[in-house]
């Protein structure tokens, strides 16, 4: 098994979330990037070979 938590890691780990959580962003914000991200990433295709827009639209 794991080390056990010491007061040290448990200070270190609450002082993670707190930053994590004040620094969260908008779970739609959050979406609007994956899209945006998996559009480009089916866009990169056609310079690596695949189908034209044309073909594919």
């Amino acid at each position: 098994m794991g080390q056990p938590f010491t007061r040290w890691s448990i200070r270190k780990l609450a002082a993670y979330l707190r930053r994590r959580n004040a620094n969260a962003r908008h779970p739609e914000v959050l979406a609007a990037q994956r899209k945006e991200r998996a559009r480009i990433r089916s866009g990169k295709g056609i310079r690596w070979g695949g189908r034209a827009r044309s073909l594919v639209a």
